[in-house]
């Protein structure tokens, strides 16, 4: 069922993906960490994200009728995917709620997590760029300020944390819509050092 539900995630459609997790559940299988969270990913996937939220809220609440008993790995996936969705949406006001998660539950931030949030709020600057470009209403763009996300990304760095590339690419497409080739440079020498880093260790 897991295979299944993953496939729905794969073809972004989430009405399959509800009709195989309740099949699952009407033939007496309980549903595993793997099964909601591919749920929640593709809730958030088909744009969803208030679905996807309420699950993954849902199961981090918890409550006794609930039989999946959740390991702090598990929180953090699950929180992880939430952030996952909310950075293919572009909702930056919404993941960096999510990412404050870490923090409130005691959870260890991790590469994947520092680029998702990275991701989000880069997207969401060039998708405003782009906005204001396209609109009659303004003759000029408002930049997106990224000054969050650098911030963002040097709190990583000095936790010896190296941010997933897709956050870093997504930033370079946002300085780079902007013509800021100083900071796209330092995104590329950092994702080289990431890379050169991960050569050695493989």
């Amino acid at each position: 069922f897991n295979i299944l539900i993953y496939a729905c995630l794969k073809t972004e459609n989430h009405y399959r993906a509800d009709h195989w997790f309740n099949e699952m559940i009407a033939r007496g299988i309980s549903p595993t960490i793997e099964s909601y969270t591919t749920l929640i990913a593709t809730k958030a996937k088909c744009g969803m994200h208030t679905k996807a939220m309420r699950i993954a809220r849902t199961l981090l609440d918890g409550n006794d009728s609930q039989p999946l008993k959740l390991s702090k790995e598990d929180e953090r996936r699950i929180i992880e995917v939430v952030l996952a969705g909310l950075a293919y949406l572009g909702y930056s006001g919404l993941a960096r709620k999510w990412f404050q998660m870490f923090d409130d539950r005691g959870l260890t931030k991790s590469a994947y997590s520092y680029g998702m949030l990275l991701k989000a709020i880069a997207t969401a600057g060039l998708e405003s760029e782009d906005h204001a470009k396209t609109s009659k209403a303004s003759s000029s763009p408002v930049p997106a300020d990224l000054r969050d996300a650098s911030e963002i990304l040097d709190e990583a760095i000095k936790a010896k944390i190296k941010p997933m590339s897709e956050g870093l690419v997504a930033m370079m497409d946002a300085y780079s819509f902007r013509g800021d080739v100083r900071e796209c440079l330092k995104l590329f020498n950092l994702m080289r050092e990431i890379s050169e880093d991960q050569g050695r260790l493989h």
